[in-house]
C-alpha cells in the first residue's frame, strides 16, 4: 500500500529543520477577547485617542504597539489633510 509509509530511524534523522516565519519574542499571543475589547474601545469617540496613545507608547506587547501606532497614523494623516484643505481653500 503506497498510502501508508513507514518511517525508519534514518528518515527521522534526515529530517531538516524548516525555517520559521513566525515572529515570537516571548510576549505571548493577544487573545481574541482582548482584540474585541480594543475594537470596542476604539469605537468610542475621545476614548479611542486615549486608548490608541496608550497602546502605541505604553504597552509592552509589540503587536499591540504596532496596532496603536498604525491606527494613529490612519487617523492623523486624513485628519490633517482635511483640515489643511478646509483652511487653505
Amino acid at each position: 500500500m503506497a498510502a501508508f509509509y513507514h518511517r525508519t530511524k534514518s528518515d527521522k534523522k534526515e529530517k531538516k529543520k524548516e525555517p520559521s516565519f513566525h515572529y515570537n519574542d516571548g510576549q505571548g499571543i493577544v487573545s481574541v477577547w482582548l482584540w474585541i475589547f480594543i475594537l470596542i474601545l476604539t469605537a468610542i469617540p475621545i476614548i479611542n485617542l486615549i486608548s490608541l496613545l496608550t497602546l502605541a507608547f505604553f504597552v509592552q506587547n509589540k503587536n499591540l504597539q504596532n496596532y496603536g501606532r498604525a491606527s494613529l497614523v490612519v487617523i492623523v494623516i486624513p485628519t490633517t489633510f482635511f483640515w489643511l484643505l478646509r483652511y487653505l481653500s
